[in-house]
């Protein structure tokens, strides 16, 4: 990201997830660019400006939150650190409760990208935040995701 744009990152950041209450086509824009911008974000920084966000945000501003949040582990996760993953796995672990499914997916999702990216023995002391249950859907998304990628490699 270029240095000048980086003063304006948390109201660009802000004035992205708030349109997600949008319409259908804007949140398929959204959906379609957040990709594309992760790679370039500063992760501290919108670490900072995400984590409040999916603390404290309601549908569909939390959903987007962690969207960008999964895409930042995707396309930056060997930036990612331990002290990172204890800012933000207190809220990510509050939202696989979340009354909308979509946020619980995503959640989960995000979290299931932060143990592959991060490896098993950052983020699995982290699930002592979750419940049994959650942690049982976890490992069967991991071993999935493990089992999808070693497929792939082996083909």
């Amino acid at each position: 990201m270029k240095p000048c744009w980086i003063q304006f990152l948390e109201l660009i950041l802000l004035k992205i997830i708030d349109s997600y209450r949008s319409n259908r086509e804007v949140v398929t824009l959204i959906e379609h660019s957040i990709p594309k911008i992760a790679s370039v974000l500063p992760l501290d920084l919108s670490i900072n400006i995400l984590n409040p966000v999916i603390a404290t945000g309601e549908f569909p501003t939390n959903l987007c939150a962690v969207k960008i949040l999964t895409e930042l582990a995707s396309k930056q996760g060997e930036n990612f650190t331990e002290q990172h993953l204890d800012v933000i796995m207190p809220n990510i672990a509050l939202l696989t409760d979340d009354n909308q499914s979509m946020v619980r997916k995503a959640a989960v999702f995000c979290i299931v990208k932060l143990y592959l990216v991060m490896g098993e023995e950052k983020v699995k002391p982290k699930f002592s935040m979750l419940t049994g249950s959650k942690v049982r859907l976890l490992n069967v998304y991991i071993n999935k995701f493990k089992g999808h990628n070693s497929q792939e490699k082996s083909s």
